[in-house]
C-alpha cells in the first residue's frame, strides 16, 4: 500500500530529507512517529530526580540531616536526573530534528532538479541577500552529501533481564564541500554524482538520503545550514 504524501509545511518538516514527490519508507515513518515509551519514561524519571535532588539540596528533609551532605547528595542526584532528561531530549531530536530553514538567514538554495542519476551533474545556485565578513574559522560552503541512516541495538540491563532497544544512527556516506564567497548575489556550483556511491533508498533498517547544503563551517560548534533534498537514482 502506498503511503499518502504529506503536503506543504508539514511534509517539509517531517520528511525534510526526502524530495516532495517521493514517499518515506518504514524506517523514516517509525522514527518520525510519536515519542516512544522509552523517551517518556526516561524524561519522567529524570525530571523526578531533578526535582527531588533540588528539594533535598535545599534542606527540604529538615534540620536533623547534615546540610552539607544533603546539599552535595541532592545536587549529585539532580545532576544525574538532568543527564536522563538530556538523553531523552537527544532521542527525540534524532527522530525530529530542529528545523533548518531559519539557521542561515539571508540565504537561499536552488537546485536545477530534484531527481538525477549517478554519474550525472547537479547545478546548484546559492543566493545571498547581502555580503558579510567571516571569521577565519567560519567559511561559507556549498556541499553534496549522502547520509546513511541505520538502525542498531542497544542493550540495557534491568532486574528482569536485558532489554533490547532499537536506536537509529547516522553517518556520512559521501561528502563534497566547496568553499564560496560571502558576497551578495548568486553563485553557481556544479556537482557530479559519484557512479559508485549509494543511491537514494528508504528501507526498514537502512536508508540513504542525499541533499545539497549550504553551511557556515565552524570549529567546535554546530554548523548553521540550509538543505535541499535530492533523489539519486541508480
Amino acid at each position: 500500500m502506498r503511503t499518502p504524501l504529506l503536503t506543504g509545511a508539514n511534509r517539509r518538516s517531517k520528511f525534510a530529507h526526502i524530495p516532495p514527490d517521493h514517499d518515506p519508507g518504514p524506517q523514516t515513518l517509525r522514527n518520525q512517529g510519536g515519542s516512544t515509551l522509552w523517551e517518556w519514561f526516561t524524561a519522567f524519571v529524570g525530571s523526578g530526580m531533578v526535582v527531588g535532588g533540588l528539594f533535598v539540596a535545599a534542606g527540604g528533609r529538615g534540620s536533623k540531616f547534615n546540610p552539607w551532605e544533603e546539599a552535595i547528595g541532592g545536587l549529585v542526584f539532580a545532576f544525574f536526573g538532568a543527564v536522563c532528561v538530556a538523553w531523552a531530549y537527544s532521542l527525540r531530536r534524532k527522530r525530529r530534528p530542529l528545523r533548518l530553514a531559519d539557521r542561515l538567514p539571508g540565504a537561499a538554495l536552488a537546485v536545477d532538479r530534484d531527481d538525477a542519476r549517478r554519474g550525472e551533474r547537479l547545478s546548484v545556485t546559492l543566493t545571498l541577500a547581502s555580503s558579510n565578513g567571516s571569521a577565519d574559522d567560519e567559511s561559507l560552503e556549498v556541499g553534496l552529501v549522502c547520509v546513511e541512516i541505520y538502525d542498531y541495538q542497544v542493550v540495557a540491563q534491568t532486574r528482569a533481564g536485558p532489554v533490547y532497544v532499537r536506536q537509529t544512527g547516522e553517518a556520512n556516506a559521501h561528502e563534497d564541500w566547496r568553499r564560496v564567497e560571502r558576497t551578495a548575489g548568486d553563485q553557481s556550483v556544479e556537482f557530479e554524482l559519484p557512479r559508485d556511491a549509494p543511491y537514494s533508498y528508504e528501507g526498514d533498517c537502512v536508508s540513504y538520503a542525499w541533499r545539497v547544503s549550504a553551511r557556515i563551517a565552524r570549529t567546535l560548534r554546530s554548523d548553521p545550514r540550509i538543505d535541499h533534498a535530492v533523489w539519486v537514482l541508480p
